[in-house]
């Protein structure tokens, strides 16, 4: 039993077929001996000879499969001796092609930088001119422009809004100039009007104020003079006269006092002399 368990070690460490063949020598031999053992009962015979059938099937099923594998493994590395040189002729294909490729890339890459670099100068030209036309048909409007702005802030609305009829932006920002001075004009028109009203009324509350002063004056006058004139009769001078005249409105007043002492004198002088 332990001479069978030696050449399956050697086997598995090994996997040479000679162990097991002496694998199956060493069963033979091994039943051999069970059957003629005079020793061991007919059912203990039985018994060990079930046993070693069964270890004897999975060891040559463990071998051949193992036996297989080395096989497919001795196939495999001659398929792959038999088609190194393949292999190395596609891979110096591989490296010309990628020679060929890296050439040919280099071709189109100068290729392809001349073309750019003739297009990027056609087009540097190209801008230039266009850049030239547009300064030359847009500097003098915005010039024009301007110096219609600097008019506007020194407060000159006269002119009219240059190239305000172009269709373009210079047109448009024109355009909308125009509407900046028309209403400037409109609130410049409303602001004299407002100050054209307030100066009217400022001359109307002055003429008011003047006139008021005015009458304030004939007024004191008036009364000065009644009060003197009144203070001359009550020292008994019956002589005295107003000779200011009065404001038209005041001038019957003056009339009357004047008349009113010639009549009082009159009557008095009457008295005395009956």
């Amino acid at each position: 039993m332990l001479t069978l368990r030696r050449h399956e070690k050697d086997f598995i460490l090994r996997g040479d077929p000679k162990y097991v063949e002496k694998h199956a020598a060493e069963i033979t031999n091994f039943a051999k001996l069970l059957g003629a053992d005079a020793g061991l009962s007919s059912a203990d015979k039985a018994t060990l000879a079930t046993t070693i059938a069964s270890y004897d099937n999975d060891f040559k099923g463990y071998s051949a499969g193992a036996l297989k594998a080395v096989g497919l493994e001795t196939e495999l590395q001659a398929l792959c001796t038999g088609m190194a040189p393949l292999v190395d002729e596609l891979q110096d294909y591989a490296v010309s092609l990628r020679k060929a490729a890296i050439a040919k890339g280099v071709e189109v890459r100068n290729s392809t930088f001349l073309t750019a670099l003739v297009v990027v100068a056609g087009l540097s030209v190209l801008v230039g001119a266009i850049s030239w036309l547009l300064g030359r048909s847009l500097s003098k409007p915005l010039i024009g422009m301007k110096q219609y702005m600097q008019n506007l802030t020194n407060g000159d609305y006269s002119r009219e809004v240059p190239y305000a009829e172009r269709g373009d932006e210079i047109g448009e920002m024109a355009r909308s100039v125009a509407h900046f001075r028309q209403t400037a004009i409109e609130r410049n028109a409303s602001r004299e009007q407002v100050e054209r009203a307030r100066g009217e009324k400022e001359q109307m509350d002055a003429a008011t104020a003047a006139g008021r002063a005015r009458d304030e004056a004939e007024r004191a006058h008036v009364i000065e003079n009644l009060t003197i004139g009144l203070e001359r009769l009550s020292a008994g001078d019956l002589t005295y006269r107003i000779r200011d005249a009065f404001a038209p409105e005041y001038e019957k007043l003056r009339t009357e006092f004047n008349s009113s002492i010639h009549a009082l004198g009159a009557t008095l002088g009457e008295i005395s002399a009956g």
